[in-house]
């Protein structure tokens, strides 16, 4: 899964809660940090307090989300359920990460298990190696892949309850959670009656309908520069776009190079650096499908991209990480 993601460039910017006019409704903007990354909302409405309240009401959102889903969190709900793995009997858990989990064992289907919430225990062992920068072990990257199985995550339909089958097994939802959250707080702007939006969680996007006098938002694609500087652009409406790269954080090790995106197939991170944006209809399935694309490359996603409405490759550079 990915612990970061390299940011996509809002052409359209304006400084955090700063008003400006556009075709006689005002634009605003709150920006603050959750999740381990940076979030900013943008919005148009032309009633101030209406606004504060959206925007306040966004943030608000964002904090509940993360004490569901983080792992770095030692009360979250998904900490709790990680903790209780390998004990007797399913833990009832929240709407919100059973629509989570439901969509990732799905998706770990579709994918063969190329991507996989309970990756969670090669996370951890990977955020160590990244600290220290150092490589871990073999044995202990062994260790960890055999508690990595998406079939042993159990959700019970009935009770809406999930289970954790093996002791020591940890949920990981850094390629998800962001994505869902997104979709969230765009239900809820659109429930308020605002319907111009722009919602950016570390560089993955949602849009709600175009800015007033636009046909959409103007969206700059970072590491798509020609020889010329010109930089590929594409407009959003109504679409989430998540982009993904492990060219710039890695580790090196007997000549070869292990970005921070690990493949739950093998235990160890991706031996390539890429470039690529996703787009799909909804936040959670263009986070979901960023990272799967990153370990699978744009071959075999394409057929998994097929079974999502709205699901489009932007663009895709895969190149070997160079060595010294």
């Amino acid at each position: 899964m990915t612990f970061s993601r390299t940011a996509a460039m809002a052409i359209a910017t304006c400084m955090a809660f700063v008003l400006t006019a556009e075709a006689d409704t005002l634009r605003w903007k709150k920006q603050f940090q959750a999740m381990g990354t940076h979030f900013a909302v943008t919005i148009f409405c032309d009633d101030e307090r209406k606004a504060e309240i959206v925007l306040s009401q966004a943030e608000e959102e964002v904090i509940r989300l993360n004490r569901i889903f983080s792992d770095y969190l030692d009360d979250s709900e998904v900490t709790k359920l990680s903790k209780a793995a390998g004990n007797e009997g399913a833990t009832p858990i929240s709407r919100e990460l059973w629509d989570v989990l439901k969509f990732a064992q799905e998706l770990s289907v579709r994918t063969d298990g190329v991507f996989d919430v309970t990756i969670g225990p090669l996370s951890r062992l990977w955020r160590r190696a990244f600290r220290r920068d150092e490589m871990p072990d073999s044995s202990a990257v062994a260790d960890n892949l055999s508690l990595v199985k998406h079939q042993n995550l159990s959700l019970q339909h009935e009770m809406k309850a999930a289970y954790l089958t093996k002791p020591g097994m940890r949920i990981d939802l850094g390629g998800i959670a962001k994505g869902y959250t997104m979709d969230v707080l765009a239900d809820l702007i659109r429930g308020q009656g605002v319907h111009r939006f722009l919602i950016d969680a570390g560089g993955d996007l949602l849009a709600g309908e175009a800015p007033p006098g636009k046909k959409g938002w103007d969206i700059a694609l970072s590491g798509t520069a020609d020889a010329q500087g010109n930089i590929r652009k594409v407009v959003l409406v109504n679409k989430a776009l998540a982009t993904s790269g492990t060219t710039y954080r890695f580790i090196e090790h007997k000549g070869l190079r292990y970005g921070h995106i690990i493949n739950p197939k093998t235990g160890y991170g991706i031996n390539s650096r890429h470039n690529f944006a996703v787009m799909a209809d909804d936040g959670m399935t263009a986070d979901a499908l960023a990272t799967t694309l990153a370990i699978m490359g744009s071959v075999d996603f394409g057929q998994v991209c097929a079974t999502y409405d709205g699901c489009e490759i932007l663009y895709f550079e895969r190149k070997a990480f160079a060595t010294k």
